[in-house]
């Protein structure tokens, strides 16, 4: 568990230069103390798209069928990678967090925290056993349509696997 903040502190390293891209998702203004945060983060050139999904985007991280894609990051950090992907589906925040935890778990991540949740945001915590391997799930009602996000560090894809 004591890596979660860590956690938190790269997905926001990774979203706060999508900002602008997120804008038009309805993404909120970063907190303060979150940008002091990720301004004392050193970060290599990450590689960042909006409306899609970046080149070599590991397919561990989920995507569910039939939504926006509104940003997507990668950065490597060491042995890990550092990865962000936001967008926005019509599916109901029930059924979509289902989703996100069948397909996590198929990829051998279990269900940890929700503490790190913003406030209206419903999700949870998933880490990989070794607890190096950890991902966000966020997902904010907007009325017609759900706002979702998911960040935090996997292992790069295996040989063959990516």
């Amino acid at each position: 568990m004591s890596q979660l903040p860590r956690t938190a502190v790269l997905v926001a390293a990774l979203l706060v230069p999508l900002g602008p891209a997120l804008a038009g998702c309805g993404a909120r203004p970063v907190p303060h103390d979150v940008v002091q945060a990720v301004v004392r983060t050193p970060s290599p050139d990450p590689s960042a798209r909006a409306g899609g999904l970046v080149d070599g985007f590991p397919a561990e991280v989920p995507v569910p069928v039939g939504a926006h894609v509104t940003a997507s990051a990668l950065q490597a950090r060491g042995d890990l990678l550092a990865v962000s992907v936001t967008g926005t589906s019509t599916l109901a925040v029930p059924a979509l967090l289902g989703w996100f935890r069948a397909r996590l778990h198929a990829e051998g991540f279990t269900a940890t925290d929700d503490s790190l949740l913003p406030r209206g945001a419903a999700g949870a915590a998933y880490g990989r056993p070794g607890g190096r391997e950890l991902l966000l799930v966020a997902v904010v009602d907007r009325g017609a349509e759900r706002s979702w996000s998911v960040g935090g560090t996997v292992a790069p894809p295996a040989p063959g696997r990516g």
